[in-house]
């Protein structure tokens, strides 16, 4: 199986406090990908709604795209 390179962290923040886990941890939030997906599914979605095109093969495509963007990155 490959793995999914992620990018990192999309909206990184410093240091949180979380006390029932005893102490400072990093806050990384979501990954590049799945920020890049959203954005993605947001611009796939953003015109009317295709009722030929199945919901899973339109997620699918939004994850195909933010692939191809980290890809640009490098």
């Amino acid at each position: 199986m490959n793995k999914i390179e992620t990018g990192g962290p999309a909206f990184p923040s410093a240091l949180e406090y979380i006390p029932n886990e005893g102490g400072w941890r990093a806050q990384e939030g979501m990954t590049i990908h799945d920020y890049f997906a959203a954005k993605a599914l947001q611009g796939l979605l953003s015109g009317q709604w295709p009722d030929n095109e199945d919901s899973k093969e339109i997620v699918r495509r939004a994850y195909v795209l933010a692939d191809l963007m980290l890809e640009a990155r490098k």
